[in-house]
């Protein structure tokens, strides 16, 4: 299982570096506002594949997603963490 899993996570992470590989390539203006991206199902799956691998590393989740921050990296998990949850509520009748 833990195999597998870190085959599809290697070729998920040279997939994403090809498709993002511009990112560092590009140089920001000295002002420049930070770009706001939504977050796209495949970079929401590969998270999620990174959370399993290394946990809530950021720094090593930030290598796999080479076009997100470590900010918008924590709070993805955050929201994705509060998404999961099951609230309950108890009637106090």
């Amino acid at each position: 299982m833990q195999s597998q899993i870190s085959a599809a996570l290697v070729s998920n992470i040279q997939l994403m570096q090809e498709i993002h590989g511009y990112a560092h390539k590009i140089q920001k203006a000295k002002y420049s506002a930070p770009v706001k991206l939504r977050w796209t199902q495949e970079e929401t799956d590969l998270l999620e594949q990174a959370i399993q691998m290394f946990g809530h590393n950021i720094t090593k989740i930030q290598q796999v997603l080479v076009s997100k921050t470590s900010k918008q990296i924590y709070f993805r998990m955050h929201y994705l963490n509060v998404k999961q949850q099951k609230f309950t509520f108890v009637s106090t009748d």
